[in-house]
Order: C-alpha cells, then structure tokens, then sequence
C-alpha cells in the first residue's frame, strides 16, 4: 500500500494525501496518460492508509513481513518502497545504506 501510494510507513496523513493527489492527477482515467487499474489500486490503497484504524491494523500486518534493519541499533524493520528506496522505518534511512 505505500508503495502504491509512495510514501514510508512513517508518513503523516498530510504527507499521504499531498502523495495521493499528486498520483491520482497522472492516473486518473479522464487524463490522456490515465490508468484506470492504477488508478483503482492508488484510491484502495489511500483508503486504507488515511484512517488511523485500517493503517495500524495495515502496520500489523507489514510488521510481519518486514525484516529487521541491521544498521541501527533499534527494533527497527527495512521496508522497500518501488522505485524509491530501502529504508528504515526507526531510522529512517540515516547511514542505511542498500543496493
């Protein structure tokens, strides 16, 4: 759901709208590049990460899948955003240094 979104799992609800709207103006159907199963996919996935009760039930769920950062010394997780990086939830990113 972030990556489809665009945003860390660490992002405010203002953060994921501004990145939802700036998504959903080049996929939306009506534009000529538009996409409307991506454009489906980015409205459910905003859906559930904008209300705090479906995002940490979402949360719940990633925690499981994510493996633990091994460049921080916190119970930090990694978690890979498509095209955009592989960071560190705890740390966000600082000194993680992924291929």
């Amino acid at each position: 759901m972030y990556q489809i979104v665009g945003v860390f799992p660490g992002s405010t609800p203002i953060e994921i709208r501004n990145a939802y709207w700036d998504r959903a103006r080049v996929l939306h159907p009506d534009t000529g590049t538009g996409d409307t199963a991506a454009f489906t996919d980015l409205a459910n996935a905003y859906k559930v990460l904008i209300l705090e009760k479906t995002r940490s039930a979402y949360d719940k769920k990633l925690a499981l899948t994510m493996t633990p950062c091994t460049k921080c010394n916190a119970d930090g997780r990694r978690y890979s955003i498509k095209n955009v990086a592989t960071v560190c939830v705890t740390c966000q990113g600082r000194g993680f240094n992924e291929r």
